[in-house]
């Protein structure tokens, strides 16, 4: 049995620190739970492009010779698409950057075919940044400001995450056979809110403990080689990793013949699907030319969050490396990938997406509800006190950054289909409209303090009305009056935005006014009663 004051003290523990990160995990557990369909997102935001003639597997050199040729920039880094999709309608793909920009800056797609006479045709897309402000609000947790300055405090925040989950287990182990399973949805509205949490945080807790835990390494992993690289290895004058040897090309050597290459995979390793050959220099005075082919296995999962990879020879087709090959890895690179795959999702397909989909809103949920429940107990607390409120405070804030996020994210996905022209895809103009509908939201809820409730409410309905706009976008683009509808999976993005419309619309009836205003009214309607009950008292 835990004494009582140890249980005290990680109750305090566990509050500070939920008040201290909530909301930054509110933010991404919704944009993370949004991610598990980016793909469908940016299909549905994205126009489409007009199919073409995709050039035969066995002309792919004379594809690549005539490309960087001509772009000789392409030559870099680039793809050879073995399965052509919409999503990806050439068999050869480059990206390019402003100058300047770093790995993280939306870029310009090309995509390159021969035609049946041998002409090059080259085609260029912009796509639309809102599956990539969907993510990058997921893995910086709303924090919209360069990635190297906002990756240490997501590490930071998930390291408090963790210590969160431990302080919440070690509270509820005294009562956790008489709680567990307690779902008192009537009666005192804390003692629901207590077990609701209670709840998903249990049956929840081995998902949290991945999360926390791999977004720690994530966020931290520059930083932590770095200091490796200065302290333990400072005396080494050769980096600790490598890419693999390469045969040295001659002057204008062909690749390895594609066709050749997929029966070396498949004979070699028969799960693997490969689906992109993806060709890049190493940098230096003497660049090399790397390839590495990126696929799946159907049995194993993947070691990156789309694709696992093996590496080989560009010129000789051998394989160099297998360490992020799924199903070809050695225990150890195998039980670190199994790790990290934990977190992208990226196994037992769609069964494992949507899981995961719904357990990132219960995430975000729970850290909502654990505000609510830090606001009512300070509201007893507070109950007598004058000027500022600490519950007051907590929980307009709660709202109005939980809510902004829900319109923020809503709004830049419809707008991608609404208005393309007006809001051009450039990341700056759509995170300038996330912050826009963020800040509205907040200010909403700060509008008055005696109508907090009356505010959420009304934000409630507002997030219902920018999250129609999306299926309302594919309607009119159905009727033929705007934008673009693809017909396939990505009608998953109107439906789930429909159920959300539904969600917060509920939420909103659900809300009850304020506990000021039902007082206010209660005395008015003392007053305007005590007439009539001194008269009956006087006639008898």
């Amino acid at each position: 049995m835990i004494r009582n004051d140890i249980v005290r003290v990680y109750r305090e523990v566990h509050s500070w620190v939920g008040i201290l990160c909530g909301l930054f995990l509110f933010i991404a557990f919704y944009a993370g739970a949004l991610s598990m369909f980016e793909e469908s997102i940016q299909r549905w935001a994205s126009p489409p492009l007009k199919p073409s003639h995709i050039t035969p597997i066995e002309k792919t050199q004379t594809l690549i010779d005539r490309v960087i040729t001509e772009h000789p920039s392409a030559g870099r880094n680039f793809n050879i698409v073995l399965q052509s999709s919409p999503d990806r309608p050439g068999r050869m793909h480059w990206e390019e950057r402003e100058p300047g920009a770093d790995d993280h800056a939306l870029p310009t797609h090309f995509y390159a075919d021969l035609s049946t006479e041998g002409e090059l045709l080259i085609r260029k897309e912009q796509a639309s940044p809102v599956a990539q402000l969907i993510d990058t609000l997921h893995q910086q947790v709303g924090i919209l400001i360069d990635h190297e300055l906002a990756m240490p405090i997501t590490g930071i925040v998930s390291a408090l995450y963790a210590i969160a989950l431990v302080s919440g287990v070690i509270i509820l182990l005294p009562t956790l056979v008489k709680d567990l399973f307690a779902l008192r949805l009537g009666g005192k509205v804390k003692r629901m809110w207590l077990d609701v949490h209670n709840l998903l945080g249990v049956f929840s807790l081995p998902f949290h403990i991945i999360m926390a835990l791999t977004a720690v390494v994530f966020a931290l992993h520059d930083p932590f080689y770095g200091t490796q690289m200065v302290s333990i290895h400072a005396d080494k004058k050769v980096p600790l990793e490598g890419p693999p040897a390469v045969s040295p090309p001659s002057e204008n050597a062909p690749f390895y013949p594609v066709e050749k290459l997929i029966g070396k995979l498949e004979s070699s390793a028969p799960e693997f699907s490969p689906d992109i050959l993806n060709y890049r220099q190493t940098r230096g005075p003497k660049p090399k030319q790397m390839l590495f082919v990126m696929g799946k296995d159907p049995k194993h999962h993947a070691s990156r969050p789309r694709h696992g990879l093996v590496s080989l020879d560009a010129y000789t087709g051998e394989i160099l490396s297998t360490e992020y090959m799924p199903g070809q890895q050695e225990v150890l690179q195998a039980t670190v990938s199994s790790f990290f795959a934990l977190h992208f999702g990226n196994y037992g397909g769609a069964i494992t997406q949507w899981l995961y989909f719904f357990l990132g809103l219960a995430g975000a949920f729970l850290f909502y509800s654990g505000n609510l429940l830090w606001i009512e107990a300070k509201r007893k607390q507070n109950r007598k006190k004058s000027g500022f409120r600490s519950d007051h405070f907590l929980y307009q804030l709660s709202v109005g950054v939980s809510l902004g996020c829900i319109a923020g994210i809503s709004a830049v996905v419809a707008m991608a289909k609404l208005a393309p022209g007006a809001i051009m895809n450039v990341p700056a103009q759509y995170n300038g409209l996330y912050y826009l509908l963020f800040f509205v939201c907040v200010v909403w809820a700060f509008l008055k303090r005696s109508d907090a409730k009356k505010n959420a409410r009304n934000l409630l309905y507002f997030c219902a009305a920018v999250t129609a706009l999306i299926p309302l976008a594919s309607l009119l683009s159905a009727l033929g009056l705007l934008g673009w509808n693809h017909g396939d999976h990505s009608i998953w993005v109107d439906l789930v935005a429909c159920v959300f419309v539904t969600a917060f619309c509920l939420m909103a009836l659900k809300q009850r006014p304020d506990a000021a205003t039902s007082t206010q009214r209660a005395n008015a309607k003392q007053r305007t009663e005590s007439p009539q009950a001194l008269s009956s008292t006087l006639d008898s």
